[in-house]
């Protein structure tokens, strides 16, 4: 080892190593007010773990003792993502699909967000209006456990309307080599237009109702029904939601109605939205 042979050597390299130091220190990134950690040197945030599914809600309202029973997985996620991002994972065709799907679902979330908070209350005549005329979400509403099939052609919807049963939907489907789907699942006569739910609640137990939607074929066969009203107390604020949704539906139907829309021959519609949202008013 090479020994320094004066004293204004050593101050140099003291002060030299003490700069070092200094500059290491400066560049650690110390958690504190909203910074509630730091990973690798990026910082997660206390409003980040307030945006987090599991919180429960967003902004600065969650408790602390909510947000730091998060951070453990936050800290595995950035983890995670960083290691992606070292093998180029961020750049594959997937997931630049998913990230723009993604992107683009959030962004649209947002826009209908602002749109209904800017939507007019609606008065106390609409509010009574709209639920008199919509029993199927308020005092008949009922959720149906149904029996369904799907099969990707309509073709075979006029012979199928006369059967009495899915079984018999099935075997016809089936000696036709025509591919379905079948499964059994609730639905909630809420979501359903009032026209539909009247045909639905007017069928014998068990029968089906055949429907052709969007070049599909549906078959519906209810096999049980629950009475679901919601409480009378809740009644107002449900049909407010509803009523400014219709109104984010206005808008973006507007937005359709000034854009250039192309389809490939097989992939358009067969009913239109416009023509969906009167269904559901009706």
């Amino acid at each position: 080892m090479r020994l320094l042979r004066s004293g204004a050597g050593a101050a140099r390299l003291l002060l030299a190593f003490g700069m070092l130091v200094t500059i290491a220190a400066c560049g650690e990134k110390t958690p504190n007010g909203q910074v509630v950690a730091v990973v690798d040197g990026e910082e997660v945030t206390r409003r980040e773990l307030a945006f987090e599914p599991e919180a429960g809600t967003s902004g600065e309202g969650t408790a602390q003792p909510a947000l730091a029973a998060l951070l453990s997985g936050v800290i595995d996620r950035k983890l995670a993502v960083a290691e992606a991002r070292r093998l180029d994972l961020d750049q594959t065709p997937e997931y630049l699909a998913r990230a723009k799907r993604l992107d683009e679902v959030m962004l649209s979330r947002t826009l209908f967000d602002r749109w209904a908070e800017d939507a007019p209350e609606p008065s106390e005549g609409a509010v009574a209006s709209f639920i008199s005329t919509n029993p199927q979400r308020f005092e008949g509403r009922k959720l149906f456990l149904v029996d369904r099939i799907q099969a990707a052609s309509t073709s075979p919807a006029e012979a199928l309307k006369p059967l009495q049963s899915n079984d018999a939907v099935a075997s016809y489907l089936d000696s036709h080599s025509q591919p379905y789907g079948r499964e059994r699942t609730v639905l909630d006569s809420a979501t359903l237009p009032f026209d539909l739910y009247q045909q639905i609640v007017a069928l014998p137990a068990e029968t089906p109702l055949v429907l052709a939607h969007n070049g599909a074929l549906v078959s519906l066969a209810v096999l049980q029904a629950k009475d679901a009203p919601p409480a009378p107390v809740d009644r107002t604020a449900m049909a407010i939601t509803a009523l400014k949704q219709e109104a984010v539906q206005e808008k973006l139907l507007a937005l359709r109605k000034d854009a250039e829309i192309s389809y490939q021959p097989g992939y358009a519609p067969t009913t239109t939205p416009s023509a969906e949202l009167a269904a559901k008013r009706n």
